[in-house]
């Protein structure tokens, strides 16, 4: 309806200023002029001779009655054919426009698209990117932003293009251009954090858990936000404070959303984890288990994670042990110290390579024991 209202107005100012000139009264006829000339000099003329006593008064009154007659005629005359010319100038002009309005707008309808929604960069690049047109669209609009580097939106679509393709350094700086250029907002904040989170393997750095914050600051209700922050206290072993937050967002959510079943979800992970570790060591082999358990109980924990230690020193000298870097990553979970079991895993992936079924092993291994924590995701 506005393409039509805007289409419209545009037609018919353009129309009329076609039409502007044709609708405009004659001004000026030169043939009316030089026959009013002519007249005049025989009017002059006539008095001369009646003055130079050539004609009588009584023929000077008739020849200037006779002129008199022929300057009215020619005037009724001109005016008459002017006013037809005129007329026929009208109407063919406005015939002209009326055929370029009914061919241009019968052509658009037929031929046209005016109920088709518009399509911004923005909407195009959020969708799907179809993989043969991605590096030549994605490049344009790099180009487009390195030539204006404080326009907002394009860096915008780059951002989620960057994130979905791995380009995790990319995407970081372009929704850090977002928000040097707009300002902070929730959601870029959370976009920011998220990029942040996945470029570390899952782990929330302190970088990704301040934007979390300050996004949750700046809406308080925001569910993605709230669960990032909660996911933070796992991984931190704080495991009360978790629970809190994954109530508060199960509580706040519509029944059945997205965020309400992920808080239920994580909650459950979470509880059935403090359940299951409530009071177990490390697993630790029978001899050192033996060990421990002869000691007093306030030397235990002491002692438990001294050998932990020793087996992180053991790896570090002896890298390609898949049991051994199981032990180390189960062993920092049930303490608590899930920064260092990350930390394992990364260490244990890295010492069989990236690509590795030791690697692929190691990842399952620390999803299953990790449950609602950000280790091993």
């Amino acid at each position: 309806m506005i393409f039509w209202m805007i289409a419209a107005l545009m037609t018919l100012v353009a129309a009329l200023s076609v039409l502007r000139p044709f609708m405009r009264g004659k001004v000026y006829d030169e043939r009316e002029a030089n026959d009013i000339d002519v007249y005049r000099d025989q009017l002059e003329e006539v008095e001369r001779e009646r003055a130079s006593e050539l004609i009588g008064e009584a023929e000077a009154k008739e020849a200037t009655l006779e002129i008199q007659r022929r300057i009215l005629a020619s005037a009724n005359e001109n005016r008459a054919r002017d006013k037809t010319a005129s007329g026929m100038t009208r109407l063919v002009a406005l015939l002209a426009v009326l055929v370029v309005l009914f061919v241009s707008w019968g052509g658009y309808s037929l031929f046209g698209a005016p109920d088709r929604p518009d399509q911004p960069l923005t909407l195009r690049m959020s969708g799907p990117i179809n993989p043969d047109d991605a590096p030549a669209m994605v490049a344009r609009i790099e180009a487009h932003v390195r030539e204006n580097p404080d326009d907002a939106k394009g860096w915008q679509v780059l951002g989620p293009i960057y994130l979905r393709t791995g380009r995790f350094d990319e995407a970081e700086k372009a929704f850090s251009e977002v928000i040097r250029i707009d300002g902070e907002s929730a959601p870029l904040l959370v976009a920011l954090a998220e990029t942040q989170i996945m470029r570390e393997g899952g782990r929330i750095n302190d970088a990704a858990k301040a934007n979390a914050q300050k996004a949750a600051e700046l809406e308080p209700r925001m569910p993605k936000a709230r669960f990032m922050l909660a996911l933070a206290d796992v991984q931190d072993g704080r495991t009360d404070e978790a629970q809190a937050k994954l109530e508060a967002i199960r509580e706040d959510e519509p029944e059945g959303s997205e965020w309400q079943q992920a808080a239920v979800q994580a909650l459950a992970d979470v509880n059935a984890r403090a359940t299951a570790t409530a009071g177990q060591a490390p697993v630790l082999s029978s001899e050192q288990a033996g060990t421990i358990a002869a000691m007093p109980q306030a030397e235990q924990a002491q002692a438990i994670a001294g050998m932990v230690d020793g087996l992180a020193q053991k790896l570090r000298d002896n890298p390609r042990d898949l049991q051994g870097w199981q032990r180390l990553i189960q062993a920092y979970t049930v303490l608590g110290r899930n920064a260092e079991a990350q930390q394992a895993l990364n260490s244990g992936v890295n010492a069989f390579g990236q690509g590795s079924s030791e690697a692929a092993n190691l990842r399952r291994f620390a999803r299953e024991i990790t449950a609602g924590s950000a280790v091993g995701e």
